[in-house]
Order: C-alpha cells, then structure tokens, then sequence
C-alpha cells in the first residue's frame, strides 16, 4: 500500500505471466474494476488484458472486492471478476476472469 493504493502483482512461470491489481482504496469494500485495474498477460510478449473498456472507460467491467486488511500482518485478501480488454479501435479481444481469490497477500 502507498498512497491509498493497494497493489498486488504475482507472477509465474519462466516466461512471466502476470497478474496485477492496482485499488484506489486501502479498506474493505467492493471496488469497480473499470475506476481500479486488474491487468494480466500470458507473458512475455503477450497482448495484455485490463479492466478497462477502450470503446467506453465508464463501462462496467467487473468488480475489486477486499474482504480483508490485516494491518498488523501486513496482508489483503478478497474476490474479483471481471471482463479484461486487449487492443483498440475495432481489434479489441477479450478475456473473462471469474471467481478470482487473494487471500492473505503481503503488501
């Protein structure tokens, strides 16, 4: 956490395949994917997918939900889904990430 924005990336494999969420707030609370970023890539020169809509940034894309902050341990956890976009104009793909968990995550 810094600033008020908690950030949790995790990584995986030889070729790095990444997943991050950045949260504009510290506290437990439900969160819209679309005013935060959940991002991931397949790795190393993968087209990367965030939370944000390029055809309209105030779509609903999904949810951030911190169930948990752990001030003492220095952990987060919590829930999110949402619909990741890859590319502009008229190639966009798209990537649906459901029943994501963290759970007592290191900040």
């Amino acid at each position: 956490m810094n600033a008020g924005v908690l950030s949790v990336t995790a990584y995986k494999g030889t070729q790095l395949e990444s997943f991050t969420l950045s949260i504009n707030g510290t506290t437990p609370g439900n969160y819209p994917a679309n005013l935060n970023n959940i991002s991931y890539s397949a790795g190393t020169g993968a087209p990367v997918y965030q939370s944000i809509n390029p055809a309209d940034a105030t779509a609903d894309t999904g949810q951030i939900n911190i169930t948990a902050v752990n001030e003492t341990d220095q952990t987060v956890s919590g829930t999110f889904s949402c619909t990741g976009y890859s590319g502009t104009g008229t190639n966009v793909a798209t990537k649906i990430f459901t029943n994501g968990v963290f759970t007592n995550i290191h900040y």
